[in-house]
């Protein structure tokens, strides 16, 4: 799974940035097939991971269970370059005449800063990131049903993919908590 998972990192953002964003200088809205829910994904799934990376970053120093540590670390590693990715296609988009839209997903209160005063970090920083994946599920689903843009399309398969492991990982750890 983590040679999959590893994969997945390095061709995800490439095919992103290769395929369908970008080109010679000629109108971009006609080269772009996107609408607003592309942008919308683009825009919420950037701010969602650079959250969850924030957490997870905390889980380097205050996490003392090793699946916390390694869950922390392997989202760092494979949400890191979507990060990237999610930055260039928002601004392509932005730029070729694509209205910003809304997904419509509620907001899960994950909080860095409130992780950081908790006393049992583990158990805490398990729950927080549960119901952050919950919630990448529900607005990948929406990128897969409402959206146009092929890559973001993918990207929302794999999005769940990850988010559907870390919180079967998650959840086992937390009966052991």
């Amino acid at each position: 799974m983590r040679g999959f998972l590893k994969l997945i990192s390095i061709l995800v953002p490439t095919v992103l940035v290769l395929a369908g964003c970008g080109g010679d200088g000629d109108d971009k809205s006609s080269r772009i097939k996107a609408n607003e829910t592309d942008l919308a994904f683009a825009t919420e799934m950037l701010d969602h991971h650079e959250r969850g990376i924030d957490a997870a970053d905390l889980a380097a120093d205050r996490a003392n269970d090793a699946v916390v540590r390694r869950s922390a670390s392997d989202l760092i590693q494979l949400t890191s370059p979507e990060v990237q990715t999610l930055r260039v296609v928002r601004r392509t988009l932005a730029e070729g005449g694509v209205d910003q839209g809304s997904l419509g997903v509620a907001s899960t209160a994950l909080d860095p800063a409130q992780l950081r005063r908790v006393d049992d970090f583990d158990r805490a920083y398990a729950d927080a990131m549960i119901a952050h994946h919950q919630e990448a599920i529900r607005m990948a689903a929406i990128e897969r049903q409402k959206g146009e843009h092929e890559e973001l399309r993918r990207m929302s398969g794999d999005i769940t993919d990850l988010a559907r492991f870390q919180i079967r990982q998650l959840q086992r750890r937390q009966s052991a908590l």
